[in-house]
């Protein structure tokens, strides 16, 4: 009996113990500064509006993944300037896994070929005229309704994310950003 029930705390006592770790790794934005590979650091600043840079260690099995998804890229091969989603330790010193992605843009739509696969965008004077695949992510702020590629609109300010080779956009935010485009 008394070694069932040291066997359950000690279950319980694994399992508090996973759930804390697994709750104390953060997840950050940043924007690449630089990669040192003989120190196994990056530079990097924090957020969207930052200019604060901090170094952080790598870890030595980082797991890297482009726009998401698994890549043969290594981390010396991300150009400054990349913007990054990091996993960071529980006292946020080293980066624990890293998804690089492409820049986010605010633009306010012009018009949306479905054919074509292309949506013309503006900011200021500027007009663009992006690609982007047949299912491409389209988010909204919480609590409003989901909306289909149909339904983004001439008009609608948007927030496109491009892929990390900037050939193409991979999500539209509708809603997200209400301030003017840049």
């Amino acid at each position: 009996m008394l070694h069932r029930i040291m066997t359950f705390v000690l279950i319980l006592c694994l399992v508090s113990f996973a759930s804390a770790q697994s709750k104390s790794k953060s997840t950050v934005s940043a924007k690449l500064l630089t990669y040192d590979p003989d120190l196994g650091t990056i530079r990097a600043t924090l957020g969207t509006s930052s200019t604060k840079a901090v170094t952080l260690i790598v870890a030595k099995d980082v797991k890297l993944t482009v726009d998401e998804e698994a890549t043969t890229k290594v981390l010396a091969d991300l150009p400054e300037g990349t913007y990054l989603d990091l996993t960071l330790n529980a006292d946020k010193t080293t980066v624990l896994s890293i998804n690089a992605e492409g820049p986010g843009l605010r633009r306010t739509v012009e018009s949306i070929d479905l054919k074509a696969g292309t949506i013309t965008v503006r900011a200021g004077k500027k007009e663009d005229t992006m690609k982007f695949d047949k299912d491409v992510t389209i988010r909204v702020d919480k609590g409003k309704p989901q909306l289909k590629l149909e339904d983004v609109k001439p008009g609608m300010v948007v927030h496109l994310r491009q892929s990390f080779d900037r050939t193409h956009i991979t999500e539209i935010l509708v809603g997200q950003m209400s301030k003017k485009p840049e």
